[in-house]
């Protein structure tokens, strides 16, 4: 997927992210650069873009970890849109039992 945001300059920047979890209302992706928690940043995916503001940004092992909330009355419905790369591991309602 892709972000896009403006730098210090105003400059319009255009970067590729990872998507770690998406939300109805938010997501988390991970990025090689950090972003500002408070900024905007514009969340492109093959089924839909929206807005968001940045939550927070972290260091991690990859790069940097953003989480970011979805912008005005945007609600992301994994029956729009489900991302195939996302690992869904079974809660325990859903696991099989052991005997």
């Amino acid at each position: 997927m892709r972000i896009s945001f403006r730098d210090q300059r105003g400059r319009r920047i255009q970067e590729t992210a990872v998507l770690e979890d998406l939300g109805e209302k938010g997501a988390r992706i991970s990025l090689s650069l950090p972003l500002t928690p408070g900024g905007q940043v514009g969340f492109h995916t093959a089924a839909f873009e929206v807005n968001a503001h940045v939550r927070y940004c972290e260091l991690s092992d990859s790069g940097f970890a953003v989480g970011v909330d979805f912008a005005g009355n945007f609600r992301w419905d994994e029956k729009d849109w489900k991302p195939g790369h996302l690992l869904h591991l079974p809660t325990p309602e859903n696991s099989p039992s052991d005997g």
